[in-house]
């Protein structure tokens, strides 16, 4: 193909990627590394702009801009990031998402087992990727209608008298886990279905002629055949989770605040815009790392 054809056919592509991806998180790390004094002086400018333009016109306008919004570099972001309302709120984070990740991945490798094994493969797959033609906000407050006091869920349990009073199952740690192995699942059964698809079981069939049990077929055969399949799940899932807002705002409580709740109210409610940014590079470090990680595996997979 013509490389001048290949760049006519990229080009709107790198366009939206600069203007909506890479240019925001590149300002989104410069403004981690500002103090607050100069976050204020660039709203400031940000905010007189407007008016400085019908008075002064726009090129003093935007002169003003610069020599008001001055910079001072500074590592105090990424120094409250080791303060102890920031650290426990990392660990929370990691520890509901690495819980949430590995309990994707011990539903996902039979699920993904059994679909593809299935007669019914399309039919699996379809119903797999039906929840994602809803609203997520619809999906998760069908949630809250059965985690609730009065839900479904505490309904039936009372009803048979298994429970007295209601349990509590929404507005804290165990909903916000709950619901994150609900949205991360159909991202760890994916890619895992990919690799059992490629996954040669004439494998699992010598090493039982050989007399080898079950567990030891699936641990020593099958699990390093489909290796690849279980690290990209648990990146996909564990990043979808780390980062996630959404899920811990609508049905987590106050012991469940996460990374994504901290930048959102530093974000807003904090006004320390420079924290926020920190840890949102903090995020976008851990899913760039990993994902340098999975790429690698799979080249090297490749390369075998």
């Amino acid at each position: 193909m013509n490389n001048n054809k290949l760049y006519f056919y990229i080009a709107p592509y790198l366009i939206w990627m600069s203007l909506f991806f890479v240019i925001p998180t590149l300002l989104v790390i410069i403004v981690s590394f500002i103090d607050q004094a100069s976050w204020d002086a660039i709203i400031t400018a940000i905010r007189n702009f407007h008016p400085n333009i019908r008075t002064d016109g726009f090129l003093v306008a935007l002169q003003k801009v610069g020599d008001q919004a001055q910079l001072n570099f500074t590592l105090d972001a990424y120094k409250e990031l080791f303060e102890p309302r920031v650290t426990v709120t990392i660990f929370r984070t990691f520890t509901i998402s690495l819980i949430s990740t590995i309990v994707c991945l011990i539903l996902s490798i039979p699920t993904a087992h059994y679909i593809s094994r299935s007669s019914q493969k399309n039919t699996w797959l379809m119903l797999l990727i039906l929840p994602f033609w809803t609203n997520f906000l619809i999906r998760i407050f069908i949630w809250i209608k059965i985690l609730g006091n009065n839900g479904m869920l505490n309904n039936f349990l009372q009803s048979l008298h298994i429970i007295s009073e209601p349990l509590p199952l929404l507005y804290n740690n165990f909903a916000v886990t709950t619901l994150s192995i609900y949205v991360c699942l159909p991202f760890s059964i994916i890619p895992i279905f990919s690799a059992i698809e490629k996954f040669d079981f004439s494998l699992w069939e010598v090493s039982d002629d050989l007399g080898a049990k079950p567990w030891q077929s699936f641990l020593y055969i099958y699990l390093p055949g489909i290796k690849n399949g279980v690290i990209s799940a648990f990146i996909f899932a564990f990043i979808n989770t780390f980062g996630n807002y959404a899920v811990a705002k609508l049905v987590g409580g106050q012991s469940s605040y996460v990374l994504g709740s901290l930048v959102v109210h530093n974000a807003t409610v904090g006004r320390n815009m420079p924290l926020a940014a920190a840890i949102s590079t903090v995020i976008c470090l851990v899913a760039l790392l990993l994902m340098l990680f999975n790429t690698s595996k799979e080249l090297k997979g490749d390369a075998s």
